[in-house]
């Protein structure tokens, strides 16, 4: 943890490759932890979000798309332990255009975030 704002319950943390991101809790600052974000709480926009009530916003560039099951795929951006997943449906994924090397935003709530310490 980086910073705290208990005004508001939220935590400022910093993942190893220095990205910072907003997390609902309470843990003191120091502390260190795992981050896990489910795949269905992540949304993709190929224009940066404007005017959200969505606090963690991350662009990158999707490093790969995987099939999952009939109806979804799996997009990933980042590299080895620090990844982020989203999933979408085959709908999106094609309205969109996405491929691997699209620069997207994922994007996601300080409550999507699991803080495990």
């Amino acid at each position: 943890m980086v910073g705290v704002e208990p005004k508001h319950g939220l935590l400022k943390v910093q993942t190893q490759g220095g990205v910072d991101l907003w997390v609902k809790g309470e843990a003191e600052v120091g502390n260190e932890g795992r981050l896990v974000i489910a795949d269905n709480e992540v949304s993709l926009s190929t224009d940066k979000p404007q005017a959200s009530s969505i606090l963690n916003v991350i662009h990158g560039e999707i490093m790969a798309i995987k099939a999952s099951g009939s109806f979804d795929a799996l997009v990933v951006v980042g590299e080895k332990e620090e990844t982020i997943v989203a999933r979408i449906s085959n709908k999106s994924l094609a309205q969109m255009n996405l491929k691997v090397g699209t620069l997207t935003y994922f994007q996601f709530k300080a409550q999507a975030i699991n803080l495990i310490i």
